[in-house]
């Protein structure tokens, strides 16, 4: 059964920090064109909210300040684990989440089974380093949460930029520790995907939520440039779908913009930025667009991209974590003592403050 017949309350949410508004339109311009008219939900992070798609495709939008969870509102935005709050502030009791930095390639809707399933994630990380690198330290995490055994979930975990799932169904309280955890431990928990694969696992173990996994994505860097050119090609102006829906998602390699250099394939991204460059203006395609689109790619602070912007950013992030490393260092060598001297003496500044 699918999604669309399982429920009347599903929809497409996608978390998005204005830095990748330009990628977001390009998302959601897919989700519109493979998808029809299911709604679509924005969970930004960020201090702006992106007009032109509530305009053009009637996307609702969640910022930080309408979260009515403090503890979530504080502990998840202003990092990529704002990604999982869709699992509590989804306005749709069922959904399918999407990163800002992928497209749909067909209709995703007749993958979802929420007759038999809460959550249908992608097909497991084949590379056990990887999973080290970007989910979680499974020994780290087996010392300080000895209930839920991470190794033998090893070759199980997944990448979480595509999945879908059903709305409160795990334990938020548990998730608020697991953060709290986190930001004393740095890299117990890799980003978002840490925290979602504990989560999702131990729920599962626990019987607490019913778990499917099947391929739900094709990753850029993970697959041969060939076979991607293959699937997702672009003929006479339309995309041409073969095989079941698939989502495309820019991962482990180079984020889409409009200049192509080496073996990057950016066609299908490309595709539906300038979709909505014309849904959004009612005006045919012209060079104009494209200009735009240059025009946005250059001015994109996202840490992974290869312009000068996003090349400061990352100098900036680095520096960023090695002073937060720096710091669980030197509290995990202060005595107790001195610790609680510590922060009683910081506390009080605050309030004098």
């Amino acid at each position: 059964m699918n999604a669309s017949s399982a429920s009347g309350d599903f929809g497409v949410v996608i978390p998005v920090k204005p830095e990748h508004f330009h990628w977001v339109r390009g998302t959601c311009a897919s989700v519109r064109y493979f998808m029809d008219d299911t709604p679509i939900c924005l969970i930004v992070d960020g201090e702006r909210a992106p007009t032109d798609l509530r305009e053009t495709y009637g996307v609702q939008v969640v910022m930080r300040e309408d979260v009515e969870i403090p503890a979530l509102r504080e502990l998840s935005f202003g990092s990529l684990k704002a990604k999982n709050t869709a699992l509590w502030l989804s306005p749709f009791e069922t959904f399918l989440l999407l990163d800002a930095d992928a497209v749909v390639w067909g209709d995703m809707r007749g993958l979802a089974d929420f007759e038999r399933y809460d959550f249908v994630v992608d097909q497991p990380i084949a590379d056990l380093e990887e999973v080290r690198r970007s989910v979680m330290d499974v020994d780290l995490i087996g010392l300080r949460f000895p209930e839920f055994d991470a190794r033998s979930h090893l070759r199980e975990y997944v990448n979480s930029g595509a999945y879908f799932g059903r709305r409160g169904m795990l334990d938020l309280d548990r998730y608020l520790e697991l953060l709290r955890f986190s930001r004393d431990q740095p890299g117990a928990l890799y980003g978002s995907q840490g925290a979602f694969n504990f989560m999702l696992f131990s729920a599962s173990d626990a019987g607490l939520v019913r778990l499917a996994q099947r391929p739900l994505q094709v990753q850029t860097g993970r697959s041969l440039r060939e076979d991607v050119t293959r699937r997702f090609a672009i003929v006479a102006g339309s995309p041409v779908v073969t095989g079941d829906p698939v989502v495309l998602h820019w991962v482990g390699s180079p984020k889409p913009r409009v200049r192509h250099r080496g073996r990057d394939y950016f066609e299908p991204m490309n595709f539906f930025r300038m979709r909505f460059q014309a849904d959004s203006s009612g005006r045919r395609l012209h060079a104009m667009h494209e200009l735009r689109l240059r025009y946005e790619d250059a001015m994109c602070t996202d840490w992974r991209g290869a312009n000068l912007r996003g090349r400061l950013r990352k100098v900036k992030r680095r520096a960023g974590f090695r002073w937060a490393s720096l710091k669980a260092d030197v509290r995990a060598r202060m005595p107790d003592h001195v610790l609680v001297a510590v922060r009683r003496r910081s506390r009080l500044l605050r309030s004098k403050g």
